[in-house]
């Protein structure tokens, strides 16, 4: 059931995503809102799936903390 509620959040996200890039209108205040949300889902699946030793190199990784040259 997570993977789906993932999926779902996902699907919405790439919506709202698409909304924003390719439409005369901006999404509404309730759309940003609610990606929010779906993104706080997909981020708590995806740290249950990810192993712990990857977890930590995420943590610990120095290239997810610069800046690009």
């Amino acid at each position: 059931r997570a993977k789906a509620d993932a999926d779902d959040a996902l699907r919405r996200m790439s919506r709202v995503a698409n909304q924003a890039a390719f439409s005369l209108r901006p999404p509404t205040a309730s759309q940003a809102a609610a990606v929010h949300a779906d993104a706080a889902v997909v981020q708590r699946i995806a740290r249950r799936r990810i192993p712990r030793w990857q977890r930590f190199v995420l943590i610990v990784d120095p290239r997810q903390t610069t800046s690009p040259a």
